[in-house]
């Protein structure tokens, strides 16, 4: 007991001293005093508080590893401080901040109280912070950071600069451009700091790089290299490659290799391959790989050079008049099978007659490109595919020595490595504008009952590029060669319709065709319509034959395969006087129509379209009244063109 009372009183006198001690502080200059030991003779006064308020002082630039010692005196004598601390390590006045790497702890010396760290390498200084109300100083230790800036041609990087401290590490993405690797990482101005790599390895892709406890300011500096590539070539049966491989080619560059067929073989392009990336392009036996961006092997394959004549049939018929004259020309083709050739050549021959042995007139490609339409915007002739159309406007002054009537005869050819191929024989009516020579109007008379309908048409001969028609009801000849008759609205094409009103009765068609080019004009005037007042009934079908399409035995449809001219027949039907054929899809075309047949063909590359549905309206005239009869048939395309894509 009497030991725990003595305990009591000490700790009773130990608080009373502290308090008075804490409070003497207000009317006390201190000195906070450190040293590399503990024997005072390397002790400096570093500063002076007093007790007044709160107060931070810092000592910067400290060696790491080194041990220090901290102290708070009453007086300003480095050499015998007079530490202020408590009498035991508990009552000390200087406090651990938490911050130390290597703390030390309290040291007692005669019963006064000092602190003792060891700094490591990521500590740079330590701070005392006094705190007025607790009487304690407060002692931390501050982490240096630093800037890793990035530097590297050819290559990105993410993010370009970031602070690292002393003791941690961040990382960077390198990023090689296109067509370049990342060979070497450096980190140079770095201090001790240490890369996770130097050796990069020829990377393609993003490559992540971590910087280590950096001790200065420094730069992570990456080494590139372009890209180059190896192409080995090789060859199938019928012919060799050389060189059999190349190395070391750059980048986006280029290279060539020559192909030696055997004799009577040609390159098959359309099986030519390389397994890398580039453009590949052909000159006679010389394939050159252009913007090579991988490397690979050049496969070359020969083909026989016999039996692959191109094949070319020729479009619609040639039409004269075009938009900008009426006496050009227009004519068109289609390329049937290239048989995976390159094409050349294209253009049309014309003559004045169909043998095409002697004067024969070329109007090619090469020469005249500003007349000719490719089809999809196809750049150039190599670009052409089985099934492309080839379409020219051949101009009046090729025909300035043809006279009026004249026979002109055409044909289509295509030019490969295989040779030529001519299309069939077409030929037109050719009739330079010499001026208007005659206007028909058909069908001259009809009969009709009310309400019913007739198409009239007018054909002028040696129009030019633009006739004006006039049409006029009931108007007398001496007011239409007088320009005093009154035309018919609205009726200014080559075609009007006329319905007969209730009741009918006799009525007059007329048209007049001027033509302003040639500066002449003619007008006809037969009748066109006369008829009296008729029964309204229209008549029973079975008055008249009707017309059927004629199919082969047992057929349901009509087969045929692309481009093909392709004849479809109907039988004959009584008293028709007016027809009219359509077919669906549009890209069907339907040439040679009359009241007895047509001719179709299907302008379709294959795998396109491959069901048509053609359709003859027939219009006769029996019993007194006017019967329409309509059929149709179908017609099937079979896919037969080589494909070399």
């Amino acid at each position: 007991m009497k030991r725990l009372s003595q305990i009591l009183k000490r700790a009773v006198l130990l608080t009373a001293m502290l308090a008075v001690g804490i409070m003497a502080y207000a009317d006390t200059t201190y000195y906070l005093l450190w040293g590399t030991n503990d024997d005072y003779t390397q002790f400096s006064s570093k500063g002076s508080v007093t007790a007044s308020g709160s107060w931070t002082w810092t000592v910067g630039n400290l060696s790491s590893g080194q041990n220090y010692f901290f102290g708070v005196s009453t007086n300003n004598t480095p050499s015998s401080p007079a530490f202020i601390s408590g009498s035991s390590a508990s009552d000390k006045d200087i406090v651990d901040g938490g911050s130390f790497l290597s703390g030390k702890g309290p040291q007692n010396r005669n019963g006064k109280y000092y602190y003792r760290i060891s700094l490591s390498s990521a500590q740079s200084s330590v701070t005392v912070n006094y705190n007025s109300s607790t009487g304690k100083y407060t002692i931390a230790t501050a982490v240096a950071s630093y800037t890793i800036s990035t530097s590297g041609s050819n290559c990105t990087f993410y993010p370009e600069r970031r602070s690292i401290t002393a003791a941690g590490s961040g990382t960077f993405n390198v990023t090689p451009a296109a067509g370049y690797k990342l060979v070497s990482a450096r980190l140079i101005e770095g201090g001790t700091g240490t890369i996770d790599r130097t050796d990069l390895g020829g990377a393609t892709t993003e490559t992540t790089i971590t910087v280590t406890r950096p001790t200065a300011t420094g730069t992570l500096t990456i080494t590139t290299e372009v890209l180059t590539f190896n192409i080995s070539a090789t060859a199938g049966e019928y012919g060799t490659v050389s060189p059999d491989s190349q190395s070391s080619i750059a980048y986006n560059g280029s290279t060539s290799f020559t192909a030696s067929p055997a004799e009577g073989y040609v390159i098959n392009q359309a099986s030519t391959t390389f397994s890398g990336t580039a453009n590949v392009s052909y000159s006679g036996n010389t394939i050159t790989l252009t913007n090579i961006t991988e490397g690979g092997t050049l496969n070359v394959v020969f083909a026989s050079n016999t039996d692959k004549t191109p094949v070319v049939n020729f479009g619609m018929l040639p039409v004269q008049g075009s938009p900008t004259d009426a006496n050009d020309v227009m004519v068109s083709s289609y390329l049937i099978n290239r048989f995976c050739e390159t094409v050349t050549e294209v253009g049309f021959q014309w003559n004045t007659g169909n043998s095409f042995t002697s004067s024969t007139n070329n109007y090619p490609y090469s020469a005249h490109t500003g007349q000719y339409i490719l089809p999809r915007t196809v750049a150039s002739l190599a670009s052409l595919q089985n099934g492309d159309s080839i379409k020219c406007t051949i101009p009046k002054s090729v025909f300035s020595s043809i006279t009026a009537g004249t026979n002109l005869f055409f044909r289509a050819y295509v030019t490969t490595a295989k040779g030529t191929g001519y299309s069939d024989v077409v030929g037109i009516f050719y009739t330079p504008c010499l001026g208007l020579t005659s206007v028909e109007l058909s069908p001259a008379s009809a009969g009709l009952a009310a309400g019913y309908s007739v198409e009239l048409s007018v054909v002028a001969r040696g129009a030019g590029k633009s006739p004006v028609y006039t049409w006029y009801l009931d108007q007398a000849d001496d007011k239409i060669t007088a320009g005093t008759a009154t035309a018919i609205e609205g009726a200014t094409g080559s075609t009007y319709t006329y319905t007969m009103p209730n009741p009918a009765g006799s009525h007059s068609i007329k048209v007049k065709v001027s033509e302003a080019e040639c500066g002449t004009s003619q007008w006809t005037h037969e009748t066109a319509v006369s008829t009296g007042i008729t029964a309204t009934k229209k008549a029973d079908i079975t008055a008249c034959t009707e017309p059927s399409f004629i199919l082969a035995a047992g057929a349901e449809a009509i087969t045929t395969t692309p481009w093909a001219a392709t004849a479809i027949a109907v039988t004959s039907a009584t008293g028709i006087d007016k027809y009219t054929w359509e077919v669906s899809p549009s890209n069907g075309v339907l040439t040679g129509t009359s009241d007895s047949g047509a001719t179709f063909r299907a302008d379709i590359i294959s795998g396109d379209s491959t069901e048509y549905t053609v359709t003859f309206t027939a219009f006769a005239n029996c019993s007194n009244a006017e019967v329409k009869v309509q059929k149709s048939v179908k017609v099937i395309v079979e896919n037969d063109v080589e494909k070399c894509d």
